[in-house]
């Protein structure tokens, strides 16, 4: 049997994807196709049409964000790239335009729906940004809309609170101008805000939100927006306990969902009603509701989003096991795994295109920004020759000038090397996706536990990706704030894995030397080798207390790690548990890592750097 908290937990994890689901699909097309081959008529008619435009004017714009949204309805992101990356090459990269907004939430919402959250939060961001320096209200209304979203699935709830906040100051009920291709209404910034108070459980705030959430969505007339508001409400019930009121609202979005052809909604719907019933121990209005639930998926099969589609899968595999229905769970275990193998054959072209788009866009606009260096470069050169009387100053300005230029081009190789490294390991983690994802599918008919546990394993590498892109994405970044600084990080991933061992983790780190590491492929080695570290004292130390210290003596840089568990025997200390991987890390910075222990004191972990390794060269 599944564990006592599976329902629990899925309701939480269905509340954090179902509203970012909703506002994405309500700031694109609704669907309302009847079957993919009429998407497919619409594209074919848009791609003639765009042939007839003028390429780069707003006719020419506004059909590749068509044919780009079209693509994304039928899950095609690898070819609403394309037209994302004919519009990118299109618009101006430093100066602020509505097509740049718009490219710029259509890139979160592609990043989003292929896992690549930490990039697509950067992009709400950058989305932000644009909207501010164009002081459009509907455009801030929906840039803080998207972030707060981003961020409310990052657990950074105090941030994503004050930007729902900012966001409804901005936002106002339709009409608008036909300029607005993509916005987010009233009712998308309170559903929000409600499943924010929702998470937070705050039920009286979440309550009053999504109420008027939905009154907003019924004086449009927004049916998809009450619908989710009201699927929001009965999941806030059954969280309390009031199951019959839960059943309620479900019901009512999804007579809204099935009459108005919010075909994914409605299936969601179908799995919460069946959790509310076997709730109550009315397993035979659960069963009916898992079976309405699946013959929607065959009468539908190319409407419903895969999105939608797992979120109910793992619906009817909670609730089929827990009534003890072998035939519904062997169902739902067979459609899952034909979902994952399905999206493993595109998965990984599709990610690729994502990646090596978004660091396309990354490297245009540095290469801009060498032109722009060289540019001044040579005026500055000119200058020189000119004014012949201040032939001092313009010297040093030269050298502070190439100082510059070349710590760009040192940046931008970096950036460039640690791309390839991470866009290798996305296809090595695919690859071992792939292959558990096609054994789950080949055993789930004979062996539906081990088919659990394949699914299981795609999950943990998918969290691993994740949270290495997470590390990548963080040692790029120019500069710590407080709450991205290492020390901040080795906190978070040391309690994770310390603090169910019972094993006290102290830190003694000078915030002046953490804060001076600016050099990208520095931070994350420094952080990997601390990471190892930590990550063997959880696993084989059977320490009770470790220590985190980087101290600077010298002109040199000390990282140590130590604990006072049951040591390594000699013979150990050169093989296994990662040592090599911090050696060889540390040899990269061109420092040393040495290992002194011995069994029953503990273990230390030396690392010494020369401080020029962890910032820029010149």
């Amino acid at each position: 049997m599944l564990g006592a908290s599976t329902c629990q937990k899925k309701n939480q994890c269905i509340m954090s994807k179902l509203v970012l689901a909703i506002l994405v699909f309500s700031l694109l097309t609704p669907v309302v196709a009847c079957c993919q081959s009429a998407e497919r008529i619409r594209i074919d008619s848009a791609k003639a049409k765009v042939l007839s435009y003028i390429k780069g004017d707003s006719a020419y714009m506004n059909t590749c964000f068509y044919i780009a949204d079209q693509f994304m309805d039928i899950d095609m992101y690898d070819s609403a790239q394309i037209w994302l990356n004919e519009i990118a090459s299109l618009v101006p990269i430093k100066k602020p335009t509505h097509f740049n907004f718009y490219l710029a939430v259509n890139q979160t919402i592609t990043y989003y729906y292929n896992g690549l959250k930490q990039i697509g939060l950067k992009e709400g961001e950058r989305a932000l940004s644009i909207a501010k320096q164009l002081k459009d209200s509907i455009y801030l209304a929906t840039a803080y809309n998207i972030s707060g979203v981003f961020l409310m699935n990052s657990d950074s709830f105090s941030k994503s609170l004050s930007y729902f906040k900012e966001g409804i100051k901005y936002c106002r009920q339709p009409p608008y101008a036909p300029k607005y291709l993509v916005i987010s209404k009233p009712h998308n910034l309170y559903g929000n805000l409600g499943e924010l108070f929702l998470k937070m459980k705050k039920y009286d705030s979440a309550r009053s939100r999504l109420l008027r959430s939905v009154q907003l969505a019924s004086e449009i007339p927004s049916y998809r927006g009450v619908a989710a508001a009201q699927n929001l409400l009965g999941i806030l019930a059954a969280e309390q306990g009031l199951y019959q009121d839960a059943i309620g609202y479900q019901h009512t979005a999804l007579q809204l969902g099935l009459k108005h052809r919010q075909i994914d909604l409605a299936l969601i719907a179908y799995g919460d009603l069946a959790e509310c019933h076997q709730k109550i121990n009315q397993s035979d209005s659960a069963v009916f509701f898992l079976k309405k639930g699946f013959e929607l998926i065959q009468q539908q099969p190319t409407i419903i989003n895969s999105f939608f589609k797992k979120d109910f899968l793992e619906d009817a595999i909670a609730v089929s096991d827990k009534i003890n229905n072998g035939a519904l769970l062997k169902e739902a275990l067979a459609q899952k795994a034909a979902l994952y193998a399905g999206q493993m054959d595109s998965y990984d072209k599709q990610v690729t295109l994502l990646v090596a788009a978004s660091i396309g866009n990354e490297t245009r606009a540095a290469n801009l920004e060498i032109e722009d260096s060289k540019k001044a470069q040579s005026l500055a050169n000119t200058r020189l020759i000119i004014v012949l009387l201040i032939l001092i100053s313009v010297i040093v300005l030269f050298l502070v000038t190439r100082y510059y230029h070349r710590r760009q081009l040192n940046e931008i190789e970096i950036r460039n090397r640690i791309s390839r490294d991470l866009h290798d390991d996305i296809g090595a983690s695919l690859s071992s996706m792939n292959i558990y994802g096609g054994l789950a599918a080949s055993v789930w008919d004979t062996q539906p536990q081990e088919s659990k546990k394949m699914l299981g394993k795609i999950a943990d590498i998918s969290r691993g990706l994740v949270d290495r892109m997470g590390d990548v994405v963080w040692s790029l970044k120019a500069a710590d704030d407080g709450k991205q600084s290492i020390e901040t990080r080795l906190r978070n991933y040391a309690s994770e894995l310390l603090s169910p061992k019972d094993i006290v983790c102290e830190f003694d780190i000078d915030e002046k030397i953490a804060a001076a590491i600016t050099n990208p492929e520095t931070k994350r080695n420094i952080l990997l080798i601390a990471k190892e570290a930590i990550n063997n004292i959880a696993k084989y130390s059977g320490a009770t207390k470790a220590v985190v210290s980087l101290k600077q003596t010298e002109g040199k840089v000390f990282l140590t790690i130590s604990d006072n568990g049951k040591g390594l025997p000699v013979e150990n200390i050169k093989q296994g548990n990662g040592l090599q991987n911090m050696q060889q890390r540390s040899k990269q910075l061109n420092g040393q890592c040495t290992i002194n222990s011995s069994p029953g004191k503990g273990v230390t972990i030396s690392c010494v750097f020369p401080m020029a390794t962890i910032s820029y060269k010149p």
